[in-house]
């Protein structure tokens, strides 16, 4: 098996700021008479600075504007003085506000170096009007950028009457783009002063929508300090407008997490997704909406498997979320009621994994909805001598029905035909053996892997050259599970082949139907109706006309109806069922089990 890719990595800081802030320390002096100053303009003369940067003499403007540096600039006129960037460095962005209220105008800036032979991320200080002198350093950036055609961006806002957001971001052409996490930063003038108060990370990966943060700094309490709010959604922004929220109060203690949020936006969010579940109109939209609130809860919650903010100093956890799991149970509800049985039951599957509650009253719920749209159907089993020949990995399933009814187990001698009544054995002399390993119809290519690549985004899938190539990898449309633990090489995930269709290999991906396409890098979801063409192996009857899928509680066999085999000797065990094929008329189901077969025969 060849070696898989790294898909991700953050690059560590290549230099550290803090030694050249102690070459470049400046002296200014700050008026005092008035609460907010603005960009001074200055007696016109230009003092040598390092690198020859000119002197930077700003128009007046409103206190709080952000001021447009040109290229180069190195001093900055500010209030009755000037700002320097630390040696070697130069203004790249620079916002002033009197923050702590002491009539000085204080300044965030970014700098990054003068000469970018070596390109790297942007440092961020704050330069204190009450305290001429060298800046503090926020946030020290330094980090190698990964390719030429990435660049450094910066933005910085006010948010509240004494506070300001800085985002240091970098943006890229090609595959890179968002491959380095996001810092933010948010400076705020509190009980002990102006200081930074919340430092956090953000971590776009590659394919992931990326994570818009809506950061502001209203008076929640009342207390004349400006505590925090930080709106999460993706972007692009998508018609459904999902955002959660977390607060923050700030006490004499510091900052205290608002117990309500997200789970509040959660709320909200399942609130929706309920009262469309039931409207035929608007059914079709509540799975796209549950499957944004989990990308929605894996990207803000510790606990959600795949945490793309973290905020320095803060815990996000969102266990025991009785809004998640209503919202679960709305996507079941709609999807069994508008056709979809075999999604349903996927979402069965993962419904009340961490960090949503599981409590027997909605799991009862949920089954009593997926039994309309696919009802139980009371079987008997009977066990198979032959042994099949498995295969681990994504492979056709050993079990197929001919035409007659009979089931057919490829062993490794070759094929035997069994009479599923009376369990009688024969040769299959008729019948060619098929191979187990998902090769592409002109033989190039395998199905190696389907896997969580622990990015919390998507699953992943790998085809490997049959002869001399390269591998290729793809994306499914399909998120990891919520709370799945993961390792860096991530972790399989089970796959069935169903057909290769004219568009290419129709699959199920931890129970949804996928289509790849041929020689694309991204799944979709797959049509209702199998569009391949009958192969040996595959989870169908004979004609292609019915469907069949182990889980967790029972077997599903979809056609124009769907039913659920649930023979009562396998209650508790039928996850221990795979590889499942339906007969031509649809009384009968062969599966492994483990590495034995069984049959389950429909009974009144």
């Amino acid at each position: 098996m060849p070696a898989r890719k790294e898909r991700w990595r953050g690059l560590g800081r290549v230099a550290v700021l803090a030694a050249l802030l102690a070459l470049s320390a400046c002296e200014r002096s700050c008026k005092g008479d008035h609460p907010y100053v603005p960009y001074a303009i200055g007696d016109g003369a230009t003092p040598s600075v390092d690198g020859g940067a000119a002197v930077v003499v700003p128009p007046a403007a409103d206190a709080g504007d952000e001021l447009a540096v040109p290229p180069g600039t190195a001093r900055i006129a500010l209030g009755a003085g000037s700002i320097d960037a630390p040696e070697g460095r130069v203004f790249a962005r620079v916002l002033a506000r009197d923050l702590d209220g002491d009539g000085a105008p204080d300044a965030i800036a970014f700098v990054r170096p003068a000469a970018m032979a070596t390109p790297e991320t942007d440092a961020l200080l704050l330069f204190r009007g009450s305290r001429p002198g060298a800046p503090e350093v926020l946030h020290a950036g330094g980090e190698a950028l990964p390719d030429p055609s990435c660049s450094p961006t910066e933005r910085i806002q006010v948010v509240g009457a004494r506070s300001v957001v800085a985002e240091a971001s970098v943006v890229c052409a090609g595959h890179h783009a968002f491959s380095l996490p996001r810092s933010l930063t948010v400076v705020s003038a509190d009980r002990s002063g102006l200081r930074k108060k919340v430092a956090a990370r953000v971590v776009d990966p590659p394919g992931a929508p990326r994570l818009a943060l809506a950061v502001t700094a209203p008076d929640r309490d009342g207390d004349g300090i400006d505590d925090l709010v930080v709106k999460v959604s993706l972007e692009p922004a998508s018609p459904r407008s999902l955002s959660l929220t977390v607060s923050f109060l700030d006490r004499p203690a510091g900052l205290s997490r608002d117990a309500d949020e997200p789970e509040a936006s959660i709320r909200a969010i399942a609130q929706l997704a309920t009262a469309r579940a039931g409207k035929p109109k608007e059914g079709p939209s509540v799975a796209p909406t549950v499957a944004e609130l989990h990308a929605l809860v894996r990207a803000v919650c510790e606990d959600g498997g795949g945490p793309r903010l973290v905020i320095e100093g803060a815990s996000i956890r969102c266990g025991g979320s009785a809004a998640l799991e209503e919202a679960e149970v709305a996507e079941i509800k709609a999807l069994a009621a508008y056709g979809d049985p075999l999604r349903a039951a996927a979402a069965l599957a993962r419904l009340g994994r961490p960090p949503a509650s599981r409590t027997p009253k909605r799991i009862a719920e949920a089954e009593q909805l997926l039994a309309l749209a696919a009802p139980e159907q009371r079987a008997s089993v009977r066990a198979i001598g032959a042994a099949p020949d498995v295969l681990s990995g994504p492979a056709w399933s050993p079990l197929a029905f001919d035409a007659s009814g009979k089931l057919l187990v490829l062993g490794k001698q070759g094929v035997v035909r069994v009479d599923p009544q009376t369990g009688d054995e024969s040769e299959a002399t008729d019948v060619s053996p098929w191979k187990l390993p998902v090769v592409s119809p002109d033989g190039k290519s395998r199905l190696l892997e389907v896997y969580d690549a622990c990015d919390g985004v998507a699953l992943r899938g790998t085809f490997a050259p049959m002869g001399a190539g390269d591998a290729r990898d793809f994306v499914l449309p399909v998120a990891p599970p919520l709370a799945a633990r993961c390792s860096r090489k991530g972790e399989p995930m089970p796959v069935t082949p169903i057909a290769w269709g004219p568009r290419g290999l129709e699959l199920l991906a931890a129970g949804e139907p996928v289509l790849v396409p041929t020689g694309g890098s991204v799944g979709e979801l797959g049509p209702r109706v199998v569009a391949g063409p009958y192969q040996l192996g595959a989870p169908r009857s004979p004609q292609g006309k019915l469907l069949a899928l182990a889980t967790p509680r029972g077997v599903l066999v979809r056609g124009d109806k769907a039913r659920t085999f649930r023979p009562r000797e396998l209650d508790g065990r039928y996850g221990e069922l795979s590889a499942c094929v339906p007969s031509e008329d649809g009384q009968r189901v062969a599966c492994l089990k483990g590495a034995r077969v069984v049959v389950l025969s429909a009974s009144e």
